[in-house]
């Protein structure tokens, strides 16, 4: 497979960098300076440092947590490297310490020459494999994104709107309708535990087994069945899907709903938003497990919402949640809306709550409106 370049070679060095610095410095005036700096270095900790380092960092001074933030990071940065690079790294560091030594301005010049060389190389080496894995990802994205329905689907009797935004480059919910060839529909919506490749990669195995048991199976009880026992049997022992499925026959107003582990469903009626009974475990975790589907029959104007823990659980910068009695508050004010109005709406509300903060899991929702 032949890789390419994402950056064209021909760009003009000065004008990129001062684009470079105007964007930087613009966006860093909009966030606040301060706010940046904390959201960096709260970033970095998050990835770097254990729970039990940056729970001692709270408990420090400002002095004493500026200096282990410091050494801290620097020895987790030293130990993912390569050994290779590590070595490469203490060079280049040594070699810049020696340049403010006594050996003269020439031979300084030269210590510090060699150390910014072999640190650049360092820099170099890590960012050719980011690169590597980021068109990797892109890649992945680009499947993720042609498995989704290429246009909203069509239920007799029925609006529907669906969507699905991953907090990374790949992520481990999905959506999905698929039309079987005696009249019935059948939509998903999944949510498989963790995040990154890992899960966009159990979430596809999940809606291509989907695919292939749904048309066949007599009722969802058991396309519940097969697909847990299937999940249970082929997937890693520490991974787990939630997952809410629909079954729609031509010509009915009833629907025909199974909640595997999943957060229940909110039914939009009168004014109201009520969560739909729960169901059996997420698929995966019982091998034997049996699920049970539930009827709902929509009444004109009704509409049901199924969404994922991405919606209640977003957080904002001080730790708290979206939360339950928000969702409920934003669906009671678009009640009697379209779908893909309410789904905006609900969007837009968990995008304002979090201010910025980048999202910590996928966001998915499905509504269904009786037309």
């Amino acid at each position: 497979m032949t890789r390419t370049n994402s950056t064209p070679q021909n760009m003009a060095f000065w004008p990129t960098l001062r684009a470079d610095l105007r964007n930087t410095f613009g966006d860093a005036k909009r966030t606040g300076y301060r706010r940046t700096i904390s959201q960096t270095l709260d970033g970095l900790e998050s990835y770097y440092l254990p729970d039990s380092r940056r729970r001692e960092l709270a408990g420090m001074n400002a002095f004493r947590r500026f200096f282990y933030r410091c050494w801290w990071l620097f020895k987790a940065l030293f130990y993912k490297l390569a050994p290779g690079r590590r070595v490469l790294l203490l060079i280049g560091l040594l070699a810049v310490t020696m340049s403010y030594g006594r050996g003269g301005p020439q031979a300084e010049g030269s210590w510090g020459i060699i150390g910014v060389a072999c640190v650049l190389l360092v820099l170099m080496l890590e960012l050719r494999e980011k690169l590597v894995a980021r068109d990797e990802l892109a890649e992945g994205r680009a499947i993720q994104q042609a498995l989704l329905p290429k246009t909203t689907p069509s239920i007799p009797g029925f609006e529907i709107w669906l969507d699905t935004t991953p907090a990374n480059d790949v992520g481990g919910d999905i959506v999905d309708v698929l039309q079987a060839e005696d009249g019935r529909s059948f939509v998903l919506l999944g949510d498989v535990a963790g995040k990154g490749l890992g899960a966009a990669l159990l979430a596809a195995r999940l809606q291509a087994t989907f695919r292939a048991l749904a048309p066949d199976a007599s009722s969802l009880e058991q396309l519940g069945d097969r697909l847990n026992r299937i999940f249970h049997r082929d997937g890693p022992s520490n991974r787990f899907a939630t997952a809410v499925a629909i079954a729609v026959r031509p010509g009915e107003t009833e629907l025909r709903l199974l909640n595997a582990g999943h957060p229940p469903p909110l039914l939009i009626r009168d004014g109201r938003a009520e969560p739909l009974a729960g169901g059996g475990p997420a698929f995966g975790i019982v091998s034997g497990a049996h699920y049970t589907e539930q009827a709902v029959t929509l009444r004109k104007g009704d509409t049901l919402v199924v969404y994922s823990d991405g919606v209640t659980e977003a957080m904002n910068s001080t730790g708290e949640f979206f939360g339950d009695e928000r969702l409920l508050s934003t669906l009671l004010a678009l009640a009697g809306s379209p779908p893909a109005e309410i789904g905006r709406g609900i969007q837009q509300a968990v995008r304002a709550f979090e201010g910025g903060e980048r999202p910590h899991d996928d966001l998915s929702l499905i509504l269904i409106r009786a037309a």
